[in-house]
């Protein structure tokens, strides 16, 4: 059986500030905190057995044309034969004040896989996330109703709001595995734990180590360890 496929197109945008202050001064936008989430996710849906190829990494408020870039991604998705065409982005307020939060993904109105994929990554985003999570059917974004693979769209929090963007900034990695798991069940894979290192060995103390090696050649009776 084939592995699925999964092309990951972050967003675009040349500016979309984000408000979180990051630990390393630069000022944040839309398309390099999505970036480095995809940074985090791509890994672990490998582990999974999915295959990934991810769309094109624009650099804030250079001269690259986001539509242009939107539209390539597409084009990369439906050559490549994308099963699911993943987009990640993070939402603006309405009033343009930062008082929106929450977590509003998006699937094609007419499409019954879309909103079936939808779903199971809404179920399990809210295991994580401590606000609202609504999944919102939309006809009009051109990567939802354009790629041939069946599209789901993040709007993981909203970047203008304080408390949303610094949940989204230190839980990139608790989202990112609750996206993989979304996505493993829509396929029907197991979800893949991280292997963690074993832990070190303690190192034996002399006296242990003597007994260990009179052991292993069969010349030690009843020894006593002295302390």
């Amino acid at each position: 059986m084939a592995a699925p496929k999964v092309y990951l197109s972050p967003a675009m945008h040349m500016a979309n500030p984000c408000v979180y202050p990051r630990p390393d001064g630069k000022q944040c936008y839309e398309a390099l905190e999505n970036n480095e989430y995809i940074d985090i996710l791509e890994p672990i849906l490998n582990r999974c057995g999915i295959e990934t190829k991810r769309g094109y990494r624009r650099t804030p408020m250079n001269g690259d044309n986001g539509n242009a870039i939107m539209k390539q991604n597409v084009r990369e998705s439906d050559a490549w034969g994308a099963d699911v065409h993943y987009v990640s982005h993070t939402n603006g307020s309405a009033d343009g004040k930062g008082n929106s939060r929450g977590c509003y993904p998006m699937y094609y109105t007419y499409s019954s896989r879309g909103r079936k994929l939808g779903q199971i990554m809404a179920k399990y985003r809210r295991q994580i996330y401590p606000r609202t999570v609504k999944l919102v059917a939309r006809s009009n974004l051109y990567e939802l109703y354009k790629p041939k693979a069946v599209s789901f769209y993040e709007e993981h929090v909203f970047h203008d709001n304080m408390d949303d963007a610094t949940w989204f900034h230190t839980h990139m990695k608790e989202i990112a595995e609750s996206a993989a798991k979304g996505l493993c069940e829509y396929f029907g894979i197991p979800y893949v734990e991280e292997t963690k290192p074993a832990e070190p060995e303690k190192p034996m103390t002399p006296g242990e180590l003597l007994v260990k090696i009179m052991n292993s050649t069969g010349t030690c009776g009843t020894w006593e360890l002295v302390k």
